[in-house]
């Protein structure tokens, strides 16, 4: 028996700069808004919008959450079943929404977009495996094994250096044992790996177009290269996304380092999560049977 656990409480809806506390205002299903950035906020009176609507989150998770703790009685564990990977893939990204959300701006916005970055890679994949869930499972399982093979390889690589012998000695006592079962890790890391997450998104897009009508104007693709190359920036150290952090000081003499500082057309990474994490909703509707998809399109007109 496998059981997938309850969602972990919202976090707590931060308040800041520009951003109204919503006393006494609450989402329902005819107002899933809620609480948000207040448009009419700016960034030291340069006129941006960020559009985080964390209410609007809560409102996509609780539709998720009505469904848990989810209890797959025969399931024994295994990542190739679909009704224990499908669900455990949507509270992944469930929850790294509400990590997504957690991160207000002005202080949150960079690693709000690292986060969204990842989510992104969560939904594609999601997308994907349930366009063929039996034929690209066990694709999706090996690729999980190459890298495992990866790891341990590093780890003997190291090992082969004098200077670093003794920190792997005493981190992983020879031989690196990254899985239990390393036979048969070897094995599945030599067969057909998924491919690489932009032909997921293609394939995923021709599964899904047809019953999801906002991926022909919104296809997965096209996300990939507006959120998750470009936010790769900033995930890894990129000048972009660090100089966000640095402007030029008031009366144009010197560099003023602090932030995050925002250009006019900033919008933040909170609005995008919201619909590419709606997007997987729409998917599990068809795939898993679950959430509402009516619901879903509800929490899509407030986001």
């Amino acid at each position: 028996m496998v059981l997938v656990a309850p969602l972990p409480p919202y976090p707590p809806r931060a308040v800041g700069p520009g951003m109204s506390s919503g006393a006494g205002r609450e989402a329902t299903p005819d107002d899933p808004r809620g609480v948000g950035f207040d448009s009419s906020s700016t960034d030291k009176g340069r006129g941006i919008e960020l559009d985080y609507r964390p209410r609007v989150a809560e409102h996509a998770a609780a539709l998720v959450a009505e469904r848990l703790p989810l209890v797959v009685p025969d399931a024994t564990g295994e990542f190739n079943d679909w009704r224990v990977a499908g669900p455990v893939l949507v509270v992944r990204a469930t929850d790294t929404l509400l990590a997504i959300h957690s991160l207000p701006p002005p202080a949150g916005f960079t690693a709000a977009e690292v986060l969204t970055r990842t989510l992104f890679e969560q939904v594609a994949t999601f997308a994907w495996l349930a366009a063929e869930p039996d034929v690209r499972l066990p694709l999706w399982e090996a690729s999980e094994y190459r890298e495992r093979e990866k790891l341990r390889n590093r780890i003997e690589d190291l090992r082969k250096r004098e200077s670093y012998r003794g920190a792997i000695n005493a981190a992983f006592p020879e031989p690196a044992i990254v899985d239990e079962r390393w036979e048969e890790t070897r094995r599945l890391a030599r067969g057909p790996t998924m491919p690489g997450l932009l032909e997921r998104c293609i394939q995923a897009d021709n599964a899904w177009r047809s019953v999801i009508p906002g991926l022909a104007e919104h296809p997965l693709a096209l996300h990939y290269n507006v959120v998750y190359s470009s936010f790769s920036m900033a995930t890894h150290a990129g000048l972009a996304s660090t100089f966000k952090h640095a402007r030029f000081a008031s009366g144009g003499t010197g560099v003023e380092i602090g932030g995050p500082y925002f250009h006019p057309k900033d919008q933040g990474p909170w609005g995008v999560a919201l619909v590419v994490h709606l997007t997987m909703l729409l998917v599990a509707a068809q795939a898993l049977g679950w959430p509402d998809a009516h619901k879903v399109y509800g929490v899509f007109s407030a986001a």
